[in-house]
């Protein structure tokens, strides 16, 4: 079961505290759960997928379920573009870009795709998962979900420009009652909204939709539910 507060602004944002409800795995596995209990149609997207945690709990739970979906991760594998880091200098909180330039320069984010791809195809799940390597906002641009529908968009990112760029290219896609998540949550509250938290705030009031507060593990996140 998910554990949902309304937020109505940023500051109510900026404003929440952490509280351990359940841990990451828990939380990851309750969400397809969601969506496959309340029957919400469509593939998975990932945007930013990493080494293959969450598409691993998700690929999971729609095998258990029988359910006839793919779940796609979209990541560069190298970590963000200088288009990203240029644009987050001029739009975000110096302490925000001290963070994302440790991330880059550390490599904290820079994988070889063929590890996901060999732990997809080891787990069986090769053929419900597709990995697409590229930035995010020109890999999404064209992508069209196998199904026609996408069920959750799952923005796991960081930066806003790929957060915000990939939930425009792909909102033509949303079901109705699809979840837009970000699970970049606060260990201390920080003073400006992290790239993509601003992202998906945007969005919430471009599209009307409803935004909400959750709790993976020790941290807070934050989803959209769609309605059309």
């Amino acid at each position: 079961m998910i554990n949902k507060i309304k937020i109505n602004s940023r500051n109510d944002m900026l404003s929440c505290r952490i509280e351990h409800t359940m841990s990451v795995p828990q939380a990851q596995i309750s969400l397809v759960e969601y969506l496959v209990n309340n029957k919400i149609n469509g593939d998975i997207v990932e945007l930013g997928c990493g080494t293959g945690n969450n598409t691993q709990y998700f690929a999971s739970i729609f095998n258990n379920y029988n359910r006839n979906n793919i779940i796609y991760g979209f990541d560069t594998f190298y970590g963000y573009t200088e288009e990203d880091l240029v644009e987050s200098e001029s739009k975000f909180d110096t302490r925000l870009m001290e963070g994302y330039l440790d991330n880059q320069n550390k490599k904290r984010f820079v994988v070889d795709e063929s590890i996901i791809k060999t732990r997809m195809k080891n787990l069986g799940f090769d053929n419900i998962t597709k990995i697409i390597k590229g930035d995010i906002k020109e890999t999404t641009k064209n992508f069209v979900p196998k199904s026609g529908k996408i069920s959750m968009l799952y923005v796991d990112c960081n930066i806003y420009g790929a957060s915000k760029a990939g939930i425009n290219n792909l909102k033509k896609y949303f079901s109705d009652g699809c979840l837009v998540v970000v699970d970049c949550g606060f260990c201390t509250t920080p003073e400006p909204l992290v790239g993509e938290h601003e992202a998906l705030y945007e969005y919430k009031v471009e599209s009307g939709n409803v935004l909400y507060r959750t709790h993976f593990g020790n941290y807070i996140a934050f989803f959209v539910e769609v309605k059309k």
